[in-house]
């Protein structure tokens, strides 16, 4: 949950999901889908490939 902009984050796809009276609104249409910066896709890749070691 982030309180900064009233909505719950699904880290898992990407998509923040506003919360209405206290009730997130999870129909896809409402979602936004989040912005992926490179630095963290490269992280990503890199800590995957540790893990295939």
């Amino acid at each position: 949950v982030c309180e900064e902009t009233n909505s719950l984050i699904s880290d898992s796809i990407g998509v923040s999901f506003p919360i209405k009276d206290g009730i997130p609104s999870l129909v896809p249409k409402d979602g936004k889908i989040l912005g992926v910066d490179d630095d963290q896709i490269k992280s990503d890749a890199a800590d995957a490939a540790m893990n295939k070691e």
